[in-house]
């Protein structure tokens, strides 16, 4: 029987290798003219831009390449289905059919795996990254498949896919506002640019470089450091330049005229930074806008400029320059807001700006963590801000006021809602705190690997990855080095791309296992901003008043917000001047060896608390502060110049936004608290500070001996006051590592960070007292975000907090903290800061405000 079938089975296989060979030349044929007409598409787009003419080649490309699919798969070969499956995907986003490009790009990494196809696989995996970038606008699942495609692309033969990877991942970062990432991601890229022999990978990798540039050079919109602007516009010209030779040699006429728009709008940045840069000295060296008395505050009720007929002309050459962005992008809906504003149409403006700032949200839900969305807001929190000052022209306060709020530390605001319902184990707060301690060390690195590859200053904290010798030292409650026989530092670059290395390596391993574990976590809730109702409800209740700021290129707006009132002025302060005056007064402030600055303390008094104190009416203030204004205490300020402080007139507290403000629980005196109170026995008067609590309240008092960081994260639960009087220092390159200082232990290094506060258990904390050295200092951003120890406290749980501006002096701060405590256990804690300031000036030794205003308290 079986000798009798066998010519049967051999006549089976014979007739099904010559379909399998009929279909595979089916297909080879369809997939490669496919590939032609979807080629001839893109390079007429980049000679012309014309995206209509050979649109019938694209649609029959596509048809090709499905019967391509289809004809391969039936043939078992799984690599070329997955090619044509790629190219298909390209074919569907230049149709902008982004929803089916993802689909098949889905699709086509999974037969590329199959087929143990790492280069097709990388193609599918970035090309799905871009569907999602560009049609979607979406970042947060392109960063996670150009993260899968990166060691895929490491594996192959072709330098070309690493390139591709490393330039993509910059384009998501400067998406997400992580230029310094994009930065690092570039110079990854070109570390193989001389392998490369395509130059149209080489534009693009010229272009995106140039755009990662230009984004440092926009920071002087805001900043003042002119010097790094003008060294990113030149070099953001070369790469531009670059890209051009490239366009032209591919014959890419279109793509070339397009680079050279950019090429003219680097040159107006240029200029306008030159301008920026000018008028900046002439301000700070004539000390212009010097006011002795409040008559001298220029205080306006107009907030906009109005009718500019010289803007439209400019909108208008922009245009023939390369084109202003679609109606449907936030940019493009604010530039039509500002052409509005320009031509008087002052109710189509206000439409326009509005319909900018609700884009700017539905982008910002698309970004996934925190430092994106914080990042991705700086260089556009103007829409927020251009749509506040229109609305105040036209008398609608109280939506003036929530707009403003919607720009007012967003990021802390998602924090706190993600927590409620994500966050709910210390499990889950513990991976979250690894996570942004990872981001920040790999943040760190990038950082510290840009200063060298820019020729910029390193800064100290990238001297652990350098050559030479150093030697620790402790100075009142904070941390520094000494850098040992004077020898210029050297930074090493290949120690530091191999911390990078393994930065990144934990950082994903964690990533994977947040995924499978807690996917929740990757992907943060979009808060909603406190109305202003809720806000008057909740000064009622408290007794208190907000002062809030919003500082601007030109004017200072200035809110007084009551339990049954609302007034808002504009004050004439550009940016340049106020900057100036605040480092001018924090220089004395943080030396006690300087004679301070009354002058300076009484001008800022004038300027900030005058134009709205007639409508004051308790003793009772919250700060909610704006960029520089975070860099000093307003307790130092001067009512009377040499006399008076507004810390004796006002009891002050501070808050990062109102929202915030209304999530913590109400102030109250400290009656019979659960306590943890530790010391670092190497602090000469930090023993007897936390010994004096223990003997006033009772509790935990560790005053012997240094606990250790593991020690601290699992006493904190649980208590209603902690205090901690050790050393600490703030890490102004990357404040989510700022750090206390306590023992090390065989899990932790004995640095209790920023980040890793995130992950502590304070939702019992009613007050949490950080008695070190700069345990307040903070990093605010353009965008509104207050980052720093501050931050991951609250989130964390505490109800108010007690932290310090700058180094603190040892003695001082414990008799500070013994005046408090005697306050605090019958009043709330703003009256029992007031009382123990006072205290301090009493005393001859401590008059200088650097001794008795650094305690910066954040509460209710």
């Amino acid at each position: 029987m079986k000798l009798a079938s066998a010519p049967l089975v051999l006549i089976l296989a014979l007739a099904w290798f010559l379909e399998v060979s009929a279909t595979i030349e089916d297909a080879q044929p369809l997939q490669e003219e496919a590939i032609k007409r979807l080629n001839r598409y893109i390079d007429h787009f980049r000679r012309t831009f014309d995206q209509q003419a050979l649109r019938n080649e694209l649609i029959e490309a596509v048809n090709e390449l499905e019967r391509s699919i289809e004809l391969f798969q039936r043939a078992g070969k799984h690599q070329d289905a997955a090619h044509s499956m790629v190219k298909l995907g390209d074919a569907l986003r230049y149709l902008n059919r982004w929803d089916a490009a993802i689909d098949v790009y889905q699709e086509a990494a999974a037969e590329a795996r199959a087929a143990s196809a790492p280069g097709v696989e990388v193609n599918a995996l970035l090309g799905n990254a871009r569907a999602y970038l560009y049609g979607k606008k979406t970042s947060g699942p392109a960063l996670e498949l150009v993260r899968q495609a990166l060691p895929l692309a490491r594996r192959t033969d072709d330098p070309s896919f690493v390139f591709d990877a490393w330039d993509l991942f910059a384009q998501v970062q400067i998406t997400e506002g992580d230029y310094v990432g994009a930065a690092d991601s570039m110079s990854r890229a070109f570390a193989v640019q001389n392998a490369i022999r395509d130059d149209e990978k080489l534009f693009y990798g010229y272009l995106d470089r140039a755009d990662v540039y230009q984004h440092f050079a926009e920071k002087c919109d805001y900043e003042r450091d002119f010097g790094p602007c003008l060294d990113a516009v030149e070099r953001a010209r070369r790469d531009y330049e670059a890209a051009q030779v490239a366009a032209k040699r591919l014959g890419w006429d279109g793509l070339a005229r397009e680079t050279q728009g950019f090429i003219s709008r680097l040159d107006l940045r240029k200029m306008l930074i030159e301008s920026q840069q000018n008028m900046h000295a002439m301000i700070v060296e004539n000390d212009i806008l010097s006011a002795t008395e409040a008559s001298d505050v220029v205080i306006s009720e107009q907030y906009t400029a109005g009718r500019n007929p010289q803007l439209s002309g400019l909108f208008a050459w922009i245009e023939t320059q390369g084109g202003l962005p679609p109606l449907d992008d936030a940019r493009g809906a604010y530039i039509k807001g500002l052409l509005n504003e320009a031509q008087g149409e002052r109710d189509d403006a206000v439409e326009w700006y509005l319909r900018a700032v609700e884009l700017l949200e539905e982008d910002r839900g698309f970004l996934y963590d925190e430092r994106a969305r914080g990042a991705y807001i700086e260089d556009k929190v103007e829409f927020y801000y251009t749509a506040m000052l229109n609305l105040l022209q036209q008398g609608r306060t109280r939506e003036a006021f929530n707009l403003m709020e919607r720009s007012r530390s967003r990021v802390m605001s998602d924090l706190l809602a993600t927590k409620k319902l994500v966050l709910s184990t210390s499990e889950e707060r513990t991976l979250y705190a690894d996570l942004l301690e990872l981001r920040g060390k790999i943040a760190r690195l990038q950082n510290c690997l840009f200063a060298v590859r820019s020729d910029k200053e390193v800064p100290q904290s990238c001297r652990d990855f350098g050559q030479g010798k150093r030697t620790s030292g402790e100075t009142d409650r904070g941390v520094v080095v000494v850098e040992g026989d004077g020898a210029e530092f050297e930074l090493d670059p290949t120690k530091l791309k191999a911390a990078l290395e393994e930065q990144q390596s934990a950082y994903n391993a964690l990533q994977d296992r947040i995924a499978e574990k807690t996917p929740e976590l990757a992907q943060l809730v979009t808060s909603e901003p406190v109305q202003f109702e809720a806000l008057q409800r909740t000064l009622g209740r408290d007794g208190s008043e907000v002062i809030a700021y919003a500082t601007l290129e030109s004017q200072v707006i200035i809110w007084h917000i009551g339990p049954t009132s609302l007034h808002v002025r504009s004050v004439f302060l550009p940016r340049s001047v106020l900057k100036d005056k605040i480092a001018r007064l924090r220089k004395t402030l943080v030396d006690p060896k300087r004679p301070y600055d009354d002058k300076t303390a009484h001008e800022l008094y004038l300027y900030l608390i005058s134009p709205v104190e007639q409508w004051i009416k308790s003793g009772r203030l919250v700060i909610v502060a704006h960029e520089d204004l975070h860099y000093f205490p307003f307790s130092a300020l001067q009512t009377e110049r040499g006399k008076r402080y507004l810390g004796q007139k006002y009891q002050l507290s501070y808050a990062p936004s109102a929202t915030v403000l209304t999530t913590l629980e109400p102030a109250r005196s400290l009656e019979h608290p659960h306590v943890l109170a530790a010391a670092d026995p190497s602090l000469e008067f930090g023993p007897s500070e936390v010994r004096a609590i223990g003997r006033r309240f009772g509790g935990q008092i560790e005053a012997d001996v240094l606990p250790k960081e593991a020690d601290i994260k699992a006493w904190v639960s649980n208590k209603e006051l902690v205090h901690l009087a050790v050393h600490g220092t703030f890490s102004a390159d990357e404040p989510l590592l700022s750090h206390l200082k306590l023992g090390a232990g065989k899990s932790d290094d004995g640095k209790l960070t920023a980040a890793e506060m995130y992950g502590l258990s304070l939702d019992a904390a009613q007050l949490v007292v950080l008695s070190a050295c700069e345990t307040g200092s903070v990093h605010a951003s353009h965008a509104n975000e207050v980052i720093g120890m501050m931050r991951g406290l609250i989130f964390a749980g505490a109800d108010s907090l007690l932290l310090s501006a700058w180094k603190i002096d040892d003695e001082a701060t414990a008799k500070w903290m013994e005046a408090f405590y005697a306050a605090a256990t019958t009043r709330p804690p703003a009256e029992a800061a007031q009382a123990a300031m006072t205290a301090l000036q009493q005393n001859p030794r401590y008059r200088h405000p650097y001794y008795w205003s650094p305690f910066l308290l954040i509460s209710r």
